[in-house]
């Protein structure tokens, strides 16, 4: 997602640890380091930019370039690598998809 504000938007989970503003994190399924520049948190009305995100926490991170959905990001020194739990689109029936489900 793109913010006009601030920029490309990638939203996370923490699962496990913390994460931190100006952190590096690898990507294994692309085999990159890449660096969050800003965390943000939208636990109220407005995006509110925080320093740090805890496990079990959902944030957007400012500056991570080559995530997509799906991938896992973590520290380079112990590489996790989740099943995406995404797996493809669903599609309702309809009157304009009657075949489709």
């Amino acid at each position: 997602m793109t913010d006009p504000f601030v920029g490309q938007l990638a939203f996370l989970r923490v699962y496990s640890g913390n994460l931190k503003q100006g952190d590096t994190v690898y990507n294994p399924r692309r085999e990159k380091n890449e660096r969050v520049s800003r965390l943000l948190s939208n636990a109220r009305q407005q995006a509110e930019e925080i320093s740090e995100v805890y496990a079990g926490d959902i944030a957007a991170a400012v500056g991570l370039k080559h995530v997509s959905t799906g991938d896992t990001i973590c520290d380079e020194n112990a590489p996790v690598v989740l099943e995406p739990w995404i797996s493809g689109a669903r599609h309702l029936r309809g009157p304009s998809n009657p075949n489709q489900g």
